[in-house]
């Protein structure tokens, strides 16, 4: 069965309330020998005032993960954890932006889960707005 406390990866999609306030989720998925993991992580997003072209932000993210082992048929568990990040953002275009994003607190709430604090997990992506 997987075993991460929290899987960042996979697609996002997100809504500006504001310039500066974001809302959003990503959803993953997993298949693997050891098992299939899904999840969704709800977040919220507050960026800063621009430094030139580059922007940093905070973020809040609730992330809920269904691990399965055998690909749903033998043992299942359902794990909730909340991350707190920071990253920066980088214009290229009004609509295009190049961003990375550090965890830096994940808080398991599940008996057994580790706390952990560092920046060992970034993740890294692309933006793309539409108006």
């Amino acid at each position: 069965m997987p075993t991460a406390e929290v899987s960042l990866s996979g697609g996002q999609f997100q809504y500006a309330l504001s310039s500066d306030l974001h809302i959003g989720s990503g959803i993953g998925l997993e298949l693997a020998d050891a098992g299939t993991s899904f999840s969704i992580s709800p977040y919220g997003k507050y960026l800063f005032a621009p430094m030139g072209s580059v922007r940093p932000y905070v973020m809040g993210q609730l992330a809920v993960q269904s691990l399965s082992s055998e690909n749903f048929a033998t043992e299942s568990s359902t794990n909730a954890t909340f991350v707190a990040a920071v990253g920066a953002e980088y214009f290229v275009t009004k609509n295009f932006g190049i961003f990375a994003t550090i965890p830096a607190l994940i808080l398991p709430f599940r008996e057994g889960g580790s706390v952990s604090f560092g920046i060992l997990s970034p993740t890294l992506g692309i933006e793309l707005f539409l108006d």
